[in-house]
């Protein structure tokens, strides 16, 4: 998803591929900092970058155009665990969000950590925190 052009990358990905040889993709449909991600938006922040895939008809239209054959795309559900809100926001740092985080100013900060334990009280459990998480797998054949 962060290639300029995605059909062209694909296409070069389908060339370079073993005879009898196939392609394995995954991206998030919705990813496991989807919270903050979601609160970012809501506070004007920047939206996803162009090319973000999180529809599988689009992956699967993707691979088609790109010249593949027998493509499969497949949700995969997980639940991450995560002691507390801390710890959630520790991880979103550990990922594409990190540049957004990081330009926080203070109150800003705030704001968001204010808004991110609101909406994490429909994933605690007695442990911590139960976050789902949603990924496309896509498999192809040249």
């Amino acid at each position: 998803m962060f290639f300029p052009n995605q059909v062209g990358a694909l296409e070069e990905f389908r060339r370079v591929l073993k005879p009898g040889g196939r392609v394995a993709l995954s991206t998030w449909h919705l990813s496991q900092a989807h919270e903050i991600e979601a609160i970012l938006h809501e506070m004007g922040g920047p939206p996803k970058p162009p090319g973000w895939i999180t529809d599988s008809e689009e992956l699967k239209g993707l691979l088609t155009r790109a010249g593949f054959a027998d493509v499969r795309v497949e949700l995969d559900a997980h639940l991450f665990h995560y002691a507390d809100v801390d710890e959630y926001w520790r991880q979103a740092r550990g990922t594409g969000l990190r540049t957004a985080l990081d330009s926080l100013d203070a109150t800003q900060t705030e704001r968001v950590r204010s808004a991110l334990v609101e909406r994490m009280r429909r994933y605690q459990r007695a442990d911590g925190f139960q976050v789902p998480a949603t990924a496309l797998l896509a498999v192809a054949c040249p």
